[in-house]
């Protein structure tokens, strides 16, 4: 099960470049359940989600770089490209920081936090850093943007 809220940034943390951080690539096969490959790093998996929002059935796959050219031909997308920073919050929690590279998102950031149960997402209070909640906004989910990019081409 995977529980996260996402939040679009109102400003940078301080010291961004201190923090752990690697490339991201991903396309998406479906929208309906979310099927999507992804190169995180040296590492490629294969993820299936459910519909939902903040609550939803997750999971992956690790998958060896031929499985993954393979699937990457079966897309229904063109790349989301970005960049993560895990950054270190209060309440032991990590802030999944994406700066986004590819466009028509070219340098949009959000911010997504996972937490261990519902009530502990309900319970979060953000840090000052962090802007509007958009959780529960579908054009903010990268299989949404996926497709509505592939769309535009």
């Amino acid at each position: 099960m995977e529980i996260e809220r996402k939040f679009l940034l109102k400003k940078l943390p301080p010291n961004l470049e201190k923090f752990e951080s690697y490339e991201i690539k991903q396309w998406y096969i479906s929208k309906i359940p979310v099927i999507r490959v992804r190169k995180s790093g040296e590492d490629y998996y294969l993820t299936v989600k459910s519909q939902g929002h903040v609550s939803r059935i997750e999971h992956e796959l690790k998958l060896d770089k031929t499985e993954f050219e393979n699937l990457v031909k079966i897309s229904a997308t063109h790349p989301i490209e970005k960049r993560r920073y895990l950054i270190p919050i209060h309440n032991d929690l990590t802030a999944e920081l994406d700066v986004f590279h590819s466009e028509p998102y070219k340098n949009l950031k959000m911010v997504e936090v996972e937490f261990k149960s519902e009530e502990e997402a309900k319970e979060f209070y953000p840090p000052e850093w962090f802007g509007s909640e958009v959780s529960f906004d579908p054009q903010y989910k990268n299989a949404v943007m996926a497709l509505d990019k592939k769309d535009s081409n």
